[in-house]
This record gives structure tokens, C-alpha cells and sequence, in this order.
């Protein structure tokens, strides 16, 4: 929670327009930022619809993703708003 004097504001996860606001402000390579927007689009599309979230689905960017240790968490915070609704 995040708050000052009498406001308290909770985030319950990052959008994936937010993420990808993100990904563009980092100073990586263009062939990762690529892969790393590649990720964001296939979370989003599999829960747009409601597929279900197989294990391994993202092992084909475990590259991207174990180069950008922040990478994993933003994708788990989204999925993380995704679940709660």
C-alpha cells in the first residue's frame, strides 16, 4: 500500500499498457525489448482468452526473462490483476 496523510491507494498489479510503457523506458537491446514485448503480447492475448496457463508456456523467452530479472515480476503482477478481476 502506498499512502500519505488520510490516503491509502493499493495496486493490485500492473496493466499490460503499463508494462509495455516500461519495456520502452529501459535501456536494453532492441532484439530484447522485442522479445520482451513479444512476452507481454502473448500474456495478454492467452488471458484475453481465457486460455488456460500451461506450465512452460513461457519457457521460448526464458532468455529475455532471465536476462531482465524485472521482466517475471511485472508479467506476474499483471496476471496477478488478471486473477483478482
Amino acid at each position: 500500500a502506498i499512502g500519505n496523510i488520510g490516503d491509502t491507494t493499493i495496486n493490485n498489479g500492473a496493466s499490460f499498457d503499463e508494462i509495455r510503457s516500461i519495456i520502452e523506458s529501459k535501456n536494453m537491446s532492441p532484439l530484447d525489448r522485442e522479445e520482451a514485448l513479444r512476452v507481454v503480447d502473448c500474456v495478454e492475448l492467452l488471458t484475453e482468452n481465457e486460455a488456460p496457463l500451461k506450465r512452460g508456456f513461457l519457457h521460448k523467452f526464458n532468455d529475455v526473462l532471465s536476462k531482465h530479472s524485472w521482466l517475471p515480476s511485472l508479467i506476474g503482477s499483471a496476471l496477478i490483476r488478471y486473477f483478482i478481476g
